[in-house]
């Protein structure tokens, strides 16, 4: 992912470099003495012109969701499922029509690939020490259960195209705000990947099942699913797709730097709050502590997934 990124930069900084040595004078690199300040600002001629143009960049995610439980127990890997945040990438077009000197409207289409994660070396599960007899009626204390920690990670990964309709509206000289209703709609499948790991090198105990419902001594057990469900390898009561469409709100604020009599950067800063939820409730049963502690029934609800865009946008006067 952060070779996405890279890329990215290194092209719009390419551009950018062209476009400042096209804007560059001969005789004078620096510019003629009485352009000095029009090279850095667009002619009020340009801010009545429309703009086509490209834009690409970092996207930061953040994922968050409730979880209610019926007991409270503590250490779960299930936990784990709350939060979680990550890097990815956002490469779209953009059109800038302006109705005045310092309004107009400016319309977006992206594709964003995001990839959000999340860890717990402070997870739990209650294991039986190899060679023991399980507690039963006739050993109820369970004297042979002892809490084995884990390192418990997940990792999303979405792409979607998003559709954005913004208002611009200019503060100071170039610094401009853009808000207004954006549109995420999904590019295939949502793909999570769940790993849970024996964190001591011991071998008295051992994750006992793994993701596919075979009994075993594991070190490691991992999965990619494409639905939103529990973290444990057993449990789970539901689960829930990925919402299709989601529907927010995008506030943001840009720069804009003239680099030609035709064209111009821009960085921008933007944040995206969805008001769709990115899946529905489900629900498990949590049997990571159900002996040394209690089995909790867990409800997962108001998923939500937003994130930042940090791009540069390369722009043409036509």
């Amino acid at each position: 992912m952060k070779k996405h990124i890279l890329m990215t930069a290194t092209v719009l900084t390419l551009v950018a470099g062209s476009l400042l040595a096209q804007n560059e004078d001969v005789l004078r690199p620096n510019g003629k003495p009485g352009d000095v300040q029009q090279n850095n600002k667009r002619s009020s001629s340009n801010r009545d012109k429309m703009v086509l143009g490209v834009e690409g960049g970092g996207l930061l995610s953040f994922f968050s969701q409730t979880l209610e439980r019926d007991v409270q127990v503590t250490g779960s890997p299930e936990d784990v499922l709350k939060s979680a945040s990550g890097w990815g990438t956002s490469y779209g077009l953009f059109l800038d029509i302006p109705l005045s000197s310092s309004f107009g409207f400016q319309f977006r289409g992206n594709y964003n690939r995001q990839s959000f994660s999340s860890s717990s070396t402070a997870d739990t599960i209650d294991a039986s020490i190899v060679g023991i007899r399980p507690r039963d009626r006739e050993n109820p204390q369970g004297d042979e259960v002892v809490p084995m920690p884990v390192q418990t990670s997940v990792a999303w990964t979405t792409n979607s195209i998003s559709i954005a309709a913004l208002a611009r509206i200019v503060i100071v000289d170039e610094l401009f705000l853009t808000v207004g209703p954006i549109a995420s709609i999904r590019m295939g499948d949502v793909v999570r990947h769940d790993e849970i790991k024996k964190i001591e090198t011991d071998t008295s105990t051992w994750i006992s099942i793994d993701y596919n419902g075979i009994a075993g001594r594991y070190q490691t057990i991992s999965r990619d699913v494409s639905v939103a469900t529990n973290v444990l390898p057993v449990g789970a009561i539901s689960t829930s797709t990925y919402a299709a469409a989601r529907f927010g709100l995008e506030a943001g604020i840009g720069y804009c730097w003239r680099v030609g009599p035709t064209a111009y950067i821009a960085p921008n800063v933007r944040y995206q709050y969805m008001f769709s939820n990115m899946n529905e409730t489900y629900q498990s049963t949590d049997v990571s502590r159900s002996i040394l502690q209690r089995t909790s029934n867990v409800t997962y609800s108001n998923a939500m997934l937003n994130a930042l865009a940090i791009v540069l946008q390369v722009g043409f006067y036509f």
